[in-house]
């Protein structure tokens, strides 16, 4: 009985970890949480089955890989409060680089870090 416990447990916490939805940056070869500090505004929303298909490995900073998340918020999501909508809570100046070579002087509140101008295509 109790082995069949530990079967089913370890199932499951194997069926959480591959339906978990995690991010792959555009240049990375590591995939992410949500609330991780190296995903931006511009990766690409995935499964942890299809990252591993592609070759990715978890990131070593957020460990996507792990069922049970220590850094996850109150609200059981993964994410903090604000992070969903990609909003800072104070503008920033945009990271973007003008035709003259200039850096852009629009300030932003994306999490980027650019201006609608400036933004990154995915």
């Amino acid at each position: 009985m109790i082995r069949a416990l530990l079967i089913a447990g370890f199932i499951l916490s194997v069926s959480i970890v591959i339906g978990q939805t995690v991010y792959k940056t555009p240049s990375g070869q590591k995939y992410h949480t949500a609330t991780c500090r190296y995903v931006k505004n511009v990766s690409t929303k995935l499964t942890v089955s299809d990252a591993r298909k592609l070759g990715l490995s978890p990131c070593s900073q957020c460990r996507p890989d792990q069922a049970g998340q220590s850094n996850a918020s109150s609200s059981g999501l993964g994410i903090r409060p604000g992070e969903a909508k990609g909003v800072r809570s104070t503008s920033i100046r945009c990271r973007g680089i003008t035709k003259a070579g200039a850096r852009c002087k629009r300030m932003t509140k994306n999490v980027n870090g650019y201006c609608f101008q400036h933004e990154p295509s995915p």
